[in-house]
This record gives C-alpha cells, structure tokens and sequence, in this order.
C-alpha cells in the first residue's frame, strides 16, 4: 500500500492494538489476514494518531469479539482467467509482450467460522 509518496517500509499494521509487523520485513505483516475475523478495519493515510510510529499507510485491525449467542458464517472467494481483463495492446504483443502476462488461472479461499456474539 502506498498513499502520498510514502514507501511500504513506512506502513504500519495495528490487530487490537499491537503493531504486528514483520520487524524482517519492515512495512509487512508476517502472515496473510483473515478479514472475516475482523469487527472493524481502519485504513488511514495521514494525519495519524500520536500513537502511530510512522507516517505511511496505517492498517488498525479489531477482531471480532464473542457473546452469548451463538452464529456462523460461509464464505467463499475465487478468481479465475475470466475475471481478468488484460492490457497488452497490439503495439505491446508487437515488442514481445505475451498476452497471458501476470494471469492468474486459479485462487480460491472457503473460510467457515462459528463462535458466539451478543
């Protein structure tokens, strides 16, 4: 993520509080996010709270948080071929470019989830 010129080493990733980035990766997280499992995201691009330590892309993260009642949810995300378009033009393909360029055949998630809420 990149927002007024900053560079990624500048992002900071905030779960329920605590910086979670990857101090090898600076600007990273260590692992991918389960944004089903989140209550609420907060993207900010400037003008952080005191709290924040730099002054790149600022990710803050609250889980969701349980109750006495209990739900689920399904879900089930994919990206395939026909969900791509391509911007390789014939002045492109004319110096070599081939048209499948950075296609993705195939991603999918299913994520299940039950826990309890108030």
């Amino acid at each position: 993520m990149v927002a007024r010129g900053t560079p990624n080493t500048q992002n900071v990733q905030f779960l329920n509080g605590v910086n979670v980035g990857d101090p090898a990766a600076v600007g990273y997280a260590g692992f991918y996010y389960d944004y089903d499992s989140f209550e609420e995201v907060q993207v900010s691009t400037g003008a952080h709270d005191i709290s924040v330590p730099s002054s790149g892309v600022f990710l803050n993260m609250v889980t969701k948080s349980g109750g006495d009642r209990y739900q689920g949810k399904l879900s089930f995300y994919w990206e395939g071929n026909s969900t791509q378009s391509q911007n390789v033009d014939s002045t492109l393909l004319s110096q070599g470019f081939r048209p499948e360029t950075n296609q993705v055949d195939f991603v999918s998630d299913f994520n299940a989830q039950i826990g309890a809420r108030s």
